[in-house]
């Protein structure tokens, strides 16, 4: 924890408005799926992060597990301001002409629309007991995606892999699909959908 504390301070005194912990990386053992499965890990992350943000924002930036909620649940008891959710999941490939892990590390992180209705189910279950402000994340391609995602409780939504194959463009392409739906759907501000699953 006093490592994470840190760094946090180090990105404060840099200026940065807000910071976001990586508690679900699945590209290194150690410090990143272990942690964010561990609800008492953190919390003890998160309270000294926080510590050392003062009034600057931290975001705790959660995987799939068995205990997301938990760890949810821990991560604002000790602080953090909001969720990510999700991160990309551990996976692996193998090469079936040599047959070998095609990742020098043998495993790595998922993320594009595989994810997707995952990180779609893991917003629902965390905003329901939580209420939490939560950035989704995971497998978004366009205007649907980010509004199923906050339909399940998203009040934010980060693009990462479709800017990548795609280009910078889709994040203006997903904005504008988002203002037609809520006009031709007759919703006054995108406030009106966050969480309407929940209501359904």
């Amino acid at each position: 924890p006093g490592e994470w504390a840190e760094g946090v301070a180090r990105l404060v005194d840099a200026g940065v408005a807000a910071v976001e912990l990586n508690l679900s990386c699945p590209h290194f053992e150690g410090g990143g799926l272990e942690i964010g499965q561990d609800p008492s890990a953190v919390y003890k992350v998160v309270r000294e992060a926080a510590g050392a943000a003062g009034k600057t924002p931290v975001i705790a930036k959660l995987g799939v597990s068995d205990r997301l909620v938990d760890s949810a649940t821990r991560a604002l008891e000790a602080g953090a301001r909001g969720l990510t959710l999700i991160n990309s999941l551990k996976a692996m490939k193998i090469d079936v002409y040599t047959g070998r892990p095609v990742l020098s590390h043998v495993t790595g992180g998922l993320s594009g629309p595989a994810i997707h209705p995952v990180a779609v189910r893991a917003v629902y279950e965390v905003y329901r007991e939580t209420q939490a402000e939560i950035f989704g994340v995971g497998g978004v391609e366009d205007w649907r995606d980010a509004a199923e995602l906050l339909m399940a409780g998203a009040r934010a939504v980060q693009v990462g892999a479709t800017v990548i194959e795609r280009g910078p463009q889709i994040l203006g392409e997903i904005a504008e699909g988002l203002k037609r739906f809520l006009w031709i759907q007759g919703y006054k501000s995108i406030e009106e959908i966050i969480g309407m699953a929940q209501r359904a």
